[in-house]
């Protein structure tokens, strides 16, 4: 039952790191570390092990005997909330709870009002005492959240009452970085993939056509166009310009200008690049107008979607009506996921190499990989009075049992043992009776994200063969990208939200017109100029003081 009621108000924004205490680090492994489901011992008499759906207690469980209440405060995609009343059905949190005596309360507001739900939570000061932390982080950062006392710092609790995510952090000395502030204080425990996961977003492309018309797969810019030019004489209708760049010009993820061109510009946060060490603006590199120069060739061959940049969310019909023929795509929609979805037996993409500009260049740029491997977490309120459960708690599903419990569930239920011994999901997940999608599906059965030990084989296990060949295509490292946990004190959020939201607008609005041709590049020098005169040097600063940063912790 719920403790707390919830009010809410205002938007987030950036990160902040106020220079607090450090705290000692784990030595950096390079093999995963062994997991196990013993938590601390806070009694001298531990009580007999609990099994609860084929899963046995840790050493000193249960932590209570129902008579301490939990509030757990997490987001679900809304394709989720419309099959939940409750949680009486997801057999992680159910487990979890009789396992550890706790009275767990799941808060879960639907994802697309979160960041407004989180905003109005903190202006409330009535905190869950569990609550996962927003992509876009805590207002000031992190550390300023320890020292507003919203949050606990978890540095101490974590390493007398989480043995298992201790080990993991201990995994790379990546994780070990990325799991604290700039001042070495830990404010959340985060999800961590058990394996490094390769890049999610490419080009893909009509494998069919290419097989029809005796074509190569192609790996460099004029293999590319050589290729996008014999689709559009012999297989879009129309002549329907084949490649969909997106509503940006910069592609999806920067799959053309980031690991060719080696600049960005779909977002603020890739637009900044590492260039000879250094943090650079693509916006003021020579290489941003060798790109767009190419893609307004391309325009004007025909070779580009020709409402590229009004048919962002377009695209399934792009695909169903044989108009595009190469786009940038998430991993699995690759092998005869459209035929399947679009009715159309002979369509099958294939996933692409990430284009470079000669053979033998190595991709330059591109979307974040999911950082090695560590994603957003789950804080614990200052408030709250049970800090050493709620980190003992959100310890578990770093066990092995527990990693196990929160990917796959229950066996005969959820998942399978093959005959390898690895268990597999069944089809309640990954052919949802009632029509969900295998992510959705986890979410409302299992554990989908937050505190936990990511199992990527529970994702490629429901993957088709084609579809798996971004382990080894995409598995690039891109030099010329940056760290995607740099944060910021309070003055430098407000200088890069002060400037970058009108800059990003600034540089997409005139890639396009660059590409289409209504913007002359006679006009390209001036185009510059106004980054200066925007004033880019100031963003430029605060971004390679927190690049900085991050390389000292």
């Amino acid at each position: 039952m719920t403790r707390k009621s919830i009010s809410l108000l205002l938007a987030i924004v950036m990160i902040l790191a106020f220079f607090a205490g450090c705290s000692n680090e784990p030595a950096a492994t390079s093999t995963p570390p062994a997991t196990n489901s013993t938590a601390p011992n806070n009694s001298d008499t531990p009580a007999p092990p609990i099994v609860e759906n084929g899963y046995t207690a840790p050493v000193g469980w249960p932590l209570a005997d129902g008579d301490v209440a939990i509030e757990w405060w997490f987001s679900l995609s809304a394709d989720v909330t419309a099959y939940i009343a409750d949680f009486e059905n997801n057999y992680a949190w159910n487990t979890l709870e009789r396992l550890s005596g706790v009275d767990i309360t799941l808060t879960t507001p639907e994802s697309s009002t979160e960041a407004e739900k989180f905003n109005l939570l903190i202006v409330s000061e009535d905190y869950p005492d569990i609550m996962r932390m927003l992509m876009t982080g805590y207002p000031g950062g992190g550390d300023k959240s320890i020292n507003d006392g919203v949050f606990l710092r978890l540095n101490e609790l974590v390493e007398q009452y989480a043995p298992n995510y201790q080990r993991w952090r201990g995994y790379t000395e990546e994780i070990a970085k990325t799991t604290v502030t700039d001042a070495g204080n830990m404010y959340q425990m985060q999800m961590i993939f058990d394996t490094r996961q390769a890049v999610i977003f490419g080009n893909m492309i009509r494998q069919d056509w290419l097989d029809d018309l005796g074509l190569a797969m192609p790996k460099t810019v004029n293999q590319w166009r050589d290729v996008l030019i014999s689709f559009r004489n012999n297989k879009t209708a129309d002549g329907y310009g084949p490649l969909s760049i997106g509503a940006t010009g910069f592609g999806t993820f920067e799959t053309f200008n980031g690991s060719a061109w080696g600049i960005g510009g779909s977002g603020e946060a890739l637009s900044f690049i590492l260039k000879d060490g250094k943090v650079a603006y693509s916006g003021l590199q020579p290489e941003l107008r060798d790109y767009l120069e190419t893609m307004n060739a391309w325009y004007s061959e025909g070779l580009i979607d020709t409402d590229f940049t009004t048919n962002a969310q377009a695209q399934r019909e792009l695909v169903a009506n044989d108009k595009i023929g190469a786009a940038a795509m998430i991993f699995v929609l690759g092998d005869k996921f459209w035929a399947n979805s679009v009715g159309n037996d002979e369509m099958f993409w294939s996933l692409c190499p990430f284009v470079v500009k000669q053979e033998g260049d190595i991709p330059l740029h591109g979307n974040l990989r999911d950082q090695s491997p560590v994603d957003t977490g789950l804080c614990v309120s200052a408030e709250t009075p049970y800090a050493e459960i709620c980190v003992q708690l959100m310890d578990y599903y770093y066990s092995e049992a527990g990693a196990l419990l929160a990917n796959y569930g229950i066996e005969n239920v959820t998942f399978d043992y093959n005959s390898d011994g690895k268990p597999v999901l069944r089809d309640l997940i990954t052919a949802n009776p009632n029509g969900l999608s295998v992510s959705a599906a986890q979410a409302l059965y299992l554990v989908h994200s937050g505190a936990m030990v990511f199992m990527l084989g529970r994702e490629e296990d429901t993957m088709l063969p084609a579809a798996l060949e971004y382990k080894t295509l995409w598995n690039s490292e891109f030099p010329r990208q940056l760290p995607g946990s740099l944060s910021y004190t309070e003055e430098e959020a407000t200088i890069i939200s002060t400037y970058m939201n009108d800059m990003t607008t600034y540089l997409q609005e005139n890639a396009c017109r660059f590409i289409t041709g209504t913007k002359p590049f006679s006009e390209y020098d001036s185009f510059v100029q106004g980054f200066i005169d925007m004033g880019i040097d100031r963003v430029v600063a605060v971004k390679q003081a927190s690049y900085n940063r991050y390389q000292n912790r």
